[in-house]
This record gives C-alpha cells, structure tokens and sequence, in this order.
C-alpha cells in the first residue's frame, strides 16, 4: 500500500475526475490524501471527506482565486499559476507541509496543479499528472505543459530545478501522465504516442447502473448541462437555452432537465437548476446536449447515451470533434437551430452501437483497475 496525495480544485469537472481516480487507487489498496482550498470539500462524497487536508489554503484564498476567474478569459488554460503566488506556493511552509503528509507520490492536474508537483519534488515525492482533458494539437505532452504555463511560472520552475530554458521540456517531459479517458476516444492525428503518456481509461465505476434504453421509463427526458463555470453566461449559451426553450413548447409530453439561468418564460416541462446530479440522470435519460468538457462526455458514454455536443471554449471544441469522428453523438456549434433534429436522430438509436463499443472498452479498462496498475508500475 502507498499513500497518494491527489490535487483537486474547485471546479467540479476538474475535480470529479480526480476523485473516480482517488477512489480507484483505494479500491486496489493505497490510502488517497486528497489535497485543495477548503471550498473543494465541498466537491467530495461525504464518504471521503475524512481523507481531505487543505494544505493550500494559506496560498490560495478563496476570494482570490473567484477574483481572478472572473477577470481571465474564459478560455484561460491555467487557474493555478499566478504571479502573485508563486512564491509562497513554493516557500518553506508549504514544502514542510507536504513534507509531513509523507506521500509516496503526488498526482497534479498541470492544467491546475504544476506548481504544487514542483513542490512536491523538492520534498522527495514523484509528481505524476492525470488529465481530465485531453490534446487540441499535435505534439509530446511536454509541449502542451509549457505552453499552458504563464511565462513567470516557467521562469520560476527553471531558478528552482536548477534547469537551462532548453532543458525545461525535457524536464516536464520526465513526468508520466496518466490519461484519464481511452485511447479508443483520440482523434487520430492527436494519439499521444510519448512513452510517459498513458491512457488508462475514466476510471468509472457502477456500470451495471445504467439502464437499457427499453427500461428508461415513460416519460422522456433530456438532460442539458451547460458545466459548472460561467460559459453558461454567453451568448452562445443563451442562444441554446433559447433553442431548448422552443423544443420544449413543441414536445410538451418530454421533461427537459436544464443547467442555467433562465432566458425568459420556462414552459412546465423545462426544470432550470444551478446543479443536478449528471450521472444518475445519465442513467435514465434518453438524450443529453452537453458543451463537451471530458466528464460528461464519459458520463453520456458510460450511461448509454450519444452527446450531442454545443462546444464553447478549452478543450470543448476538439472533443466535439472526437464524438462526431467516431460516429458517437453529433457536434452543433454553431447550429443550434438544428437541435430538434439532432435530438430526433439520437432518440432513433443512430449512434447506440458505436456508444456502447466505446462503453464497454470503457468498462474493460476501469475493471482490470488500469489507472491503479499503472501507477504501481510507474511507482516500482
């Protein structure tokens, strides 16, 4: 047994991924510390929250990092890695901190996390990246690490790794990665083929869970989940509230479960909340228009159900792209006038056989425990 410190955030499709993870690791006999802000409890089943240290507090206050979120552009790769902070991410206080929780290696999300594994480190215990999302361009994994870090976190990371500009790919590139999703779901052209790479599938679990479509009950219902940040604010996502909205009118006898602020006048079927529970209502839905975030995209999968996909920003886009490519739902940026039709073309079972190939691949790897096996063989 090993003890593996996890970094999670306060996003919640940053952060669920990384607890199917924590849980995969326990199951197969390592103690998971989970490391963040006091606020990322909150994102823990009550079940784990005794494993939870909030080692970054003094680092990251709450209001600051809220602060900064709003300002950046919504497309902003790297929450984590702000000027301000480096220097105390990367004092004394912290490392004797993740010094005393005496991890045997540190799992970071470098979208979030690069500095903490620096720190990490430089206290004896292997920093190891998972990604909750994937490449948007060709190229090593190391390449993508760099560029999603601010100039002055790149500087900082050269001063304490004692490393020439040159070597700091080749240093990232030393990390493995732990891919947290099936190679099967890659667009050809981006296959991470770096032998540090390794696609170890969502980590999920309770497949059995979702039903057959024949069992899913009467009423129809689709789920629409805009994510958890303040895309939802656009203007292209209130023009597919709008969509839904009139979908809703013409098709009165289906219930449509909505992620969002209001529009306008919601007709009876059309339930708006801030927060549902996504996998339990993958379960049971017979469609899901979701903006293409990793997470619910091996939520649908996993639940029986073909994505239809509106992308907004990050790495939405590109897994737009990896669902049409594979024949497993439909990309509709920029046509959201087309959702009627979509959601017709779903409902008629076009896409099953190929959801449920990629759902039992899914379910192959996440019972052999691939993401536990190959930590312990990268820990060996």
């Amino acid at each position: 047994m090993r003890r593996i410190g996890l970094i999670i955030d306060t996003e919640a499709g940053h952060t669920i991924p990384f607890v199917d993870l924590g849980l995969q690791l326990m199951e197969h006999g390592h103690e998971v510390v989970f490391i963040g802000l006091a606020q990322s409890i909150q994102l823990l089943p009550p079940s784990l929250r005794s494993a939870y240290v909030s080692v970054l507090d003094g680092v990251y206050e709450a209001a600051t990092i809220r602060a900064i979120r709003q300002q950046a552009p919504l497309d902003f790769p790297c929450y984590w890695g702000f000027d301000a902070h480096l220097e105390r991410l990367l004092d004394p206080g912290l490392r004797d901190q993740l010094r005393q929780l005496r991890l045997d290696a540190l799992i970071a999300n470098p979208f979030l996390g690069l500095e903490t594994a620096i720190a990490a480190e430089l206290v004896g215990a292997p920093a190891i990246f998972a990604l909750p999302m994937m490449g948007s361009e060709p190229g090593p994994l190391a390449k993508m690490h760099l560029e999603l870090q601010p100039a002055a976190l790149q500087r900082r990371i050269i001063e304490l790794l004692q490393l020439t500009p040159d070597d700091l790919e080749a240093a990232l590139a030393r990390w493995p990665a732990l891919i947290l999703c099936a190679r099967e779901f890659e667009l050809p052209e981006l296959v991470y083929t770096d032998a540090h790479a390794h696609y170890v599938g969502p980590c999920l679990r309770d497949y059995d869970a979702a039903k057959q479509l024949a069992e899913r009950g009467e009423t129809e219902t689709v789920y629409v989940s805009l994510g958890s940040t303040r895309v939802r604010e656009t203007a292209p996502a209130r023009a597919l509230l709008h969509a839904l909205l009139d979908e809703a009118r013409a098709n009165p006898s289906t219930r449509f479960l909505v992620t969002g602020a209001p529009p306008g006048e919601v007709p009876p079927n059309v339930e708006l909340r801030q927060w549902f529970a996504q996998r339990e209502l993958m379960r049971s839905a017979r469609a899901t228009v979701i903006h293409g975030g990793l997470g619910g995209i091996r939520d649908a999968i996993a639940g029986r159900l073909a994505p239809i996909v509106t992308p907004f920003v990050r790495d939405q886009p590109d897994n737009a792209r990896r669902v049409a490519y594979h024949g497993l739902g439909l990309d509709l940026r920029g046509q959201v006038e087309q959702l009627g039709s979509a959601l017709r073309r779903v409902r008629a079972g076009e896409f099953d056989e190929r959801v449920e190939a990629l759902r039992e691949r899914f379910r192959e790897l996440d019972r052999a425990r691939t993401a536990a096996r190959t930590l312990d063989q990268l820990l060996a």
